[in-house]
């Protein structure tokens, strides 16, 4: 039977075979006489391995290229027994085993006989998790190098800092480079059998949701594959079905099984296929935040920015797991955002909106946190305020200067033809020095005029001097804005109860001295000197 070996045509899911001796033709065919087949670094695009792959019909990738040197290596040991004319003393002999620099032949890319799955091992495991550990050195098991497993974490934290270790270790960024830039993370993998054990809880979780031999929803994905991760953290595994996964970066060859043969211990034993780990670092790849996974990032929101959370996740993640371009503990911010909407949209006491905040009125209503005081359906607009806010203001606005500004970019339109929302915010100085400002009344509208703003400043002083009687008229020191006319006009109107036209007269007047200053009680309203130079500029 003629040998064969297997190329990836489009990623993962179609493939192409060629003969061995036709490879061989092909290498002889561009390699320089008398020279080693590893002198071609698996790592260049250009030249020899452009070269090759062209001639045989396939992509010149990493993955394609390193089956080529494997096929090679496994044909001219198993024809001749002697090196080839290309090989001379680079390549192991017989007594020598293959290291990382050449990775071993997989069954997988030699095409022989399909291998019975009764070869891996039915041997029945012990009942108790002690004696399954103390049995893994006689079954040939490969035991992680660790001190202790606790008993009543299955997940063995231990175990997993012990393969971190021995992973960081050998793992390495290849320097070798192309001409087009490219390079390539690098890292071994354990050869034989290794294992992790899952958590009780989540294993009972499962059989729950078990339907004949699958489980139902994507749970299982998440414990599998963060028990992956404590044996191998550098790839981002996905998978086709339950307990058979493969790594999502396009280069990377690495497969794995896992096995859970006995309840009792719960452990799952792992075989990593496919040589070693190979990722190019201009490719980032992620874990998609599902099940659990998503509701524990939404309860982090609650109380976090996405962008925080973020930063914060990426922190945590080793260096050498950062070099190999997994981000799986790591969503992006985007992604945090999505989860951050999709739960407060399920929080909601309703699905409509405006139902929802009225509910919200109706449910804090004369309580602490009674903020949301007015809702406007046509134009949409929301005004919040509470009895604390009230009290600070009446407070600041005597000794200090009261800011008056709006921003946009904040909400999104809802189309392209309707006005966009805007912030309106009334905000007061912190008596504490270096602190932050005190918002105590917001607008949010896309209702951009005099009678809407004026609206919303004569809503909160009428709550004012509800709350604080006939004296919290008392004129405020001094009112700073943007220099729109629009809020000009409205704090004009509300605060020094005239136009902006008669107040500004009042202003001459007085500053051309013909009013006296003991009886002028009309707040000053300033115009902020920061946006006119931006303005301006």
């Amino acid at each position: 039977m003629e040998r064969t070996c297997t190329f990836s045509v489009f990623g993962k899911a179609r493939t192409i075979s060629k003969s061995l001796p036709n490879i061989l033709e092909v290498i002889h065919k561009y390699a320089e006489p008398g020279t080693s087949l590893k002198t071609y670094s698996i790592h260049k695009v250009h030249g020899f391995w452009e070269n090759v792959s062209r001639d045989l019909g396939v992509p010149n990738t990493c993955l394609n290229r390193k089956k080529i040197l494997k096929a090679v290596l496994q044909y001219e040991k198993t024809t001749s027994g002697v090196e080839g004319p290309l090989l001379q003393t680079d390549f192991p002999t017989a007594e020598t085993t293959l290291g990382d620099d050449v990775p071993s032949i997989n069954e997988e890319d030699i095409v022989v006989a399909p291998k019975s799955p009764q070869s891996v091992g039915n041997v029945p495991l012990p009942s108790r998790k002690e004696d399954a550990l103390q049995k893994t050195a006689e079954s040939g098991i490969h035991t992680p190098d660790t001190q202790s497993l606790e008993s009543d974490s299955k997940s063995s934290s231990s175990n997993a800092n012990a393969k971190r270790n021995e992973s960081d270790e050998s793992a390495k960024v290849n320097t070798d480079s192309s001409s087009s830039g490219e390079r390539f993370f690098t890292s071994g993998l354990p050869q034989q059998k290794t294992f992790f054990f899952i958590n009780e809880n989540e294993w009972k979780e499962l059989r729950q949701h078990q339907s004949g031999r699958l489980f139902k929803g994507l749970q299982w994905t998440n414990i599998i594959a963060s028990g992956i991760r404590t044996l191998n953290p550098y790839c981002s595994f996905g998978f086709r079905r339950q307990c058979m996964g493969y790594c999502r970066f396009q280069d990377c060859p690495v497969t794995v099984d896992v096995v859970v043969y006995d309840e009792e211990t719960l452990k799952a034993e792992v075989v990593f296929k496919g040589g070693e780990v190979c990722h190019n670092n201009k490719e980032l790849k992620r874990r998609p935040v599902r099940a659990q996974s998503r509701q524990s990032a939404g309860e982090l929101l609650k109380n976090k920015l996405p962008r925080s959370l973020y930063l914060e996740s990426l922190q945590k993640v080793p260096q050498k797991v950062i070099q190999s371009g997994n981000r799986d503990d790591a969503p992006t911010k985007e992604v945090l955002k999505n989860i951050a909407w999709s739960e407060k949209k399920a929080s909601r006491a309703d699905p409509n909106e405006l139902m929802s905040l009225q509910k919200i009125i109706q449910q804090y209503q004369d309580t602490e946190k009674d903020v949301l005081q007015k809702i406007l359906m046509h134009p949409k607009g929301i005004m919040l305020w509470s009895k604390k806010t009230l009290s600070v203001f009446h407070q600041r606005c005597k000794e200090d200067i009261v800011y008056f500004d709006a921003t946009g970019s904040i909400i999104r339109k809802e189309s392209a033809g309707r006005p966009p929302y805007y912030v309106y915010e009334l905000v007061v100085r912190n008596p504490s020095k270096g602190a932050s400002p005190l918002p105590v009344a917001t607008y949010v509208t896309c209702d951009h005029t005099t009678a809407s703003v004026t609206y919303f400043l004569q809503a909160f002083q009428t709550d004012l001097v509800r709350a604080f009687g006939n004296r919290a008229y008392n004129r405020p020191v001094m009112f700073m804005c943007d220099g729109s006319l629009v809020l000009l006009r409205s704090i004009s109107m509300t605060f020094c109860r005239t136009s902006l036209e008669d107040l500004l007269q009042k202003y001459y007047v007085l500053l051309t001295g013909q009013h006296s200053a003991q009886e002028f009680n009309i707040p000053i309203l300033h115009r902020c000197l920061s946006h006119y130079i931006y303005i301006n500029n």
